[in-house]
């Protein structure tokens, strides 16, 4: 995983990649001007789910990873508590499902592994197969947030 403010996003990829067209696309469009829903940047090679909600208790949460995506979570507006987990340390939760490209685990004892997350406006996280995490997290109280969270297909 990693979590950056995104003015300086460019040190995470190379020239070309399809991680580094994501992450020019969110530096350069009026995100908080889009309506939530999902945006086509590079068909399902790489597109944007918008997103506008309150953040939720952790509390019974589940972990979700992926196979075939990377995703960039960039908080636009607000701030949110996403927990982290290395997928290993966790429990098949739910089968993994190819439409959603999704599993859900969960921890597998009381001491897993687990790091909270502080997400603000203008920071990105960008979290990879091997990163389980719950995002959308209270972070001290309920808050409304504004985000954007970008979908890169692995090779």
């Amino acid at each position: 995983m990693i979590v950056d403010q995104l003015e300086r996003a460019g040190q995470y990829s190379e020239d070309g990649s399809a991680l580094r067209r994501a992450l020019e696309y969110l530096e350069r469009e009026n995100l908080l001007a889009m309506e939530p829903g999902r945006i086509e940047i590079e068909g399902d090679e790489i597109y944007l789910m918008r997103q506008r909600y309150s953040t939720r208790a952790v509390d019974g949460a589940l972990y979700e990873a992926h196979r075939r995506y990377l995703d960039v979570h960039l908080v636009l507006a607000g701030r949110e508590t996403m927990y982290w987990a290395p997928t290993a340390s966790l429990q098949v939760a739910e089968t993994y499902v190819e439409d959603s490209d999704a599993q859900m685990l969960r921890d597998a004892v009381s001491t897993s592994p687990r790091a909270a997350v502080h997400l603000t406006t203008g920071t990105f996280a960008v979290v990879y197969p091997d990163d389980a995490h719950i995002p959308c997290c209270d972070w001290n109280a309920t808050a409304e947030v504004e985000k954007a969270v970008v979908k890169v297909r692995l090779p």
